[in-house]
């Protein structure tokens, strides 16, 4: 099997014994979502963060790239959920980037609800907490 490009986003994994590489493209998460039955992007995200083997399942079905998807499928047993969990979870992260702070959490920098402002300036918030520069957000919008 050929190695994943990370510039595609594509992501190694094995799943009942059968190497695959998943790659999350947009018409491809379309079908995911399809089949999942998701309602939301709410509740498409977090039907496969919480690995449910149904959503597990149709992840093998739908996101495959290269492997044997049928042979996967057939082999998946629950001790598979957690690593297919999470290179599915890494496979759409490359697409949409990383979460807000998360770069500057792992930096050590500052980020939301620990005082800082996420955006990595220190500058943002004064000692007490309170924003000291930029545009304040209205609590209604």
């Amino acid at each position: 099997m050929r190695a994943p490009n990370p510039e595609r986003g594509e992501v190694a994994v094995t799943v009942g014994g059968v190497d695959l590489i998943l790659c999350a493209e947009m018409q491809a998460i379309a079908r995911l979502s399809k089949a999942m039955d998701a309602r939301s992007l709410s509740d498409f995200y977090q039907r496969l963060l919480g690995g449910e083997p149904f959503a597990m399942r149709a992840v093998l079905a739908t996101l495959v790239v290269d492997g044997d998807a049928d042979a996967a499928i057939e082999g998946f047993g629950l001790d598979d959920i957690d690593p297919l969990r999470q290179a599915t979870e890494r496979a759409i992260l490359a697409h949409i980037g990383e979460p807000p702070g998360k770069a500057e959490a792992a930096a050590g920098g500052s980020t939301p609800g620990r005082g800082g402002s996420g955006n990595g300036s220190p500058s943002a918030r004064s000692a007490g907490g309170r924003e000291t520069s930029g545009k304040r957000r209205s609590r209604n919008s």
